[in-house]
C-alpha cells in the first residue's frame, strides 16, 4: 500500500512523509498541488436524475437492517414509503385501491416463493399494477416472464443503482 501511494503522490508531483511512535502507530502525510476548476466543469452531465418526490413505494424486506437502509434513503428522495417483511403483507397492501408507483421485493425472505408471489400481483384478478424490482442475494435468482419484473437489482444497493432503478421502472 504504501509504495502505490508513494508511487501516486510522486506521480501528481507531491510528497509524502511518514512518523511513526513505537506503540501508537504511523502516521502518513502526502501534499500536491492540484488547479482550480471551474463549478460548472464539475456539474453532472450524465442524464437529469428522476423527480421521485410524492411518489409512493411498498418496500418488502424482512431485514430490519436493510429495510431501514431503503426507507431511510428513499424517504431522503421525498418518496413516500411502505415498508412490509412478508409476502403476505405485499398481498394484503396491494388489495388495498390506494395506489402504488413501483414495489421492491427482497427474494430471499424467509417462506416466500418470490415466483408464486409475482405471479400473484400479475395475476389478472389483482389490482397491483406498479412496476417490480426484484432484489437479489447473487445475480441469478430465477426466470421470471417478461413484464412481470421491471428491474433486477443485486445486493448490495449502492444508492445510485436504487435511484437508476425506479426511474427506470418508473418510464
Amino acid at each position: 500500500g504504501l509504495a502505490i501511494s508513494s508511487r501516486l503522490v510522486e506521480l501528481l508531483g507531491g510528497e509524502i512523509k511518514v512518523s511513526s511512535v513505537v506503540g501508537a502507530g504511523s502516521r502518513f502525510v502526502f501534499s500536491f498541488e492540484a488547479g482550480a476548476h471551474a463549478a460548472s466543469s464539475m456539474a453532472w452531465s450524465g442524464p437529469k436524475k428522476t423527480d421521485l418526490r410524492g411518489r409512493r413505494i411498498l418496500v418488502a424486506e424482512d431485514n430490519v437492517i436493510a429495510g431501514g437502509f431503503l426507507h431511510r434513503q428513499l424517504t431522503s428522495w421525498g418518496m413516500l414509503v411502505e415498508l412490509v417483511n412478508s409476502g403476505e403483507a405485499v398481498l394484503a397492501r396491494c388489495a388495498d385501491p390506494a395506489a402504488l408507483d413501483v414495489i421492491v421485493l427482497d427474494s430471499s425472505m424467509p417462506g416466500v416463493n418470490v415466483a408464486r408471489l409475482v405471479d400473484a400481483l400479475r395475476a389478472s384478478s389483482s389490482r397491483c399494477i406498479a412496476p417490480i424490482i426484484l432484489v437479489t442475494p447473487q445475480r441469478d435468482s430465477g426466470e421470471f416472464e417478461v413484464g412481470k419484473i421491471a428491474v433486477r437489482l443485486t445486493k448490495p444497493i449502492l444508492p445510485w443503482e436504487l435511484h437508476s432503478a425506479i426511474s427506470a421502472a418508473l418510464k
